[in-house]
């Protein structure tokens, strides 16, 4: 099927892509990959892709499919990047019982959505922790879970909010995770179903704020968000309040959020910058002093009663004439 070959040019990228038949393991090595099509994952098959490895969107809408096992293994120190800004990292959707979708150590800069289940079906256990999500238009649709999903230690910048509805059974918790301003969806953790228990959110850093970081999904019954224990910039129950939307705020919220413990500081564990706003602003720095040196001044330069102006990036006075 041509599922992994490397492509003849002389950036020596890998390419890869289709229906998946056997395990694979996508090592920083043979890194950059490049995708020809979305790369598919049945069910009982793996893909693995290791610290430091890059993998490049091609145009692709969709970058993965997973119905079997998708494992990425990065970390902070050395993480996975996924560039070209896709509509959909991650399709979930026809996946079954038994469907592994664990996310670490990635940096998404760009894009529509990480994950989403697309409808029929879709279910899947869900681990999502230290990455960093950055400039995303659309929200994470967090649902039918298998069994549990963690989502902790991750950085969100200028993207959707964590939509989250489990069924009874399920634990689904958001710990030490850092928001940095608003959310591009109005909300940076809702819950729209909780039966038979509570989407438990702590150890978050809301920072920047004030904005909505956590609410109820408006005129739906069974939602309960535990909210204790967070760092939300401030300990005024007026401002932590007017940072949430729940039943104190109108008749269209069924239930209450628990926001009390606020912390005093950021929770130990919980990430305190973020990478991708340093590299941004490195390359900030450095447009910004590639410009500088190339822009043009002038000097005076004379040879006796003769005076020239120079004007260049590194102006020289001409031969025989010294600068003024």
């Amino acid at each position: 099927m041509g599922f992994l070959s490397p492509v003849s040019n002389a950036t020596a990228l890998t390419s890869i892509g289709g229906l998946a038949t056997s395990d694979l393991v996508l090592t920083k090595s043979q890194s950059p990959y490049v995708l020809t099509s979305t790369l598919q994952i049945p069910p009982g098959i793996s893909v693995t892709v290791e610290a430091g490895v890059e993998i490049q969107s091609n145009g692709l809408d969709n970058m993965f499919w997973n119905q079997g096992s998708l494992t990425f293994k990065g970390t902070r120190e050395n993480p996975i990047r996924l560039t070209g800004k896709p509509s959909l990292y991650v399709s979930i959707k026809n996946a079954t019982l038994g469907s592994k979708l664990h996310i670490s150590g990635v940096l998404f800069n760009g894009g529509g959505t990480v994950w989403s289940a697309g409808g029929y079906g879709g279910y899947t256990d869900l681990i999502f922790e230290d990455n960093e999500v950055k400039d995303l238009s659309g929200y994470f649709y967090v649902w039918y879970v298998t069994n549990k999903a963690q989502i902790q230690r991750n950085v969100f910048i200028n993207s959707g909010g964590l939509s989250v509805g489990f069924s009874e059974g399920r634990d689904v918790s958001i710990l030490n995770n850092l928001f940095i301003g608003p959310s591009k969806t109005g909300y940076w953790v809702e819950s729209w179903a909780a039966y038979g228990g509570q989407l438990e959110v702590h150890n978050n850093n809301f920072q920047g704020g004030p904005y909505i970081a956590v609410q109820l999904r408006p005129d739906y019954k069974d939602v309960k968000i535990n909210a204790s224990s967070n760092y939300w910039g401030t300990q005024s129950p007026v401002a932590i309040s007017n940072m949430v939307n729940d039943r104190n705020d109108g008749l269209s919220y069924l239930n209450v959020i628990d926001i009390s413990n606020p912390l005093s500081e950021p929770a130990v564990g919980t990430p305190s910058t973020s990478i991708l706003q340093v590299e941004a602003a490195a390359a900030d720095k450095a447009a910004a002093d590639k410009a500088a040196a190339m822009k043009k001044t002038s000097i005076v330069c004379v040879k006796g009663k003769l005076t020239k102006t120079v004007i260049a990036v590194k102006p020289v006075c001409p031969a025989g004439y010294k600068k003024k």
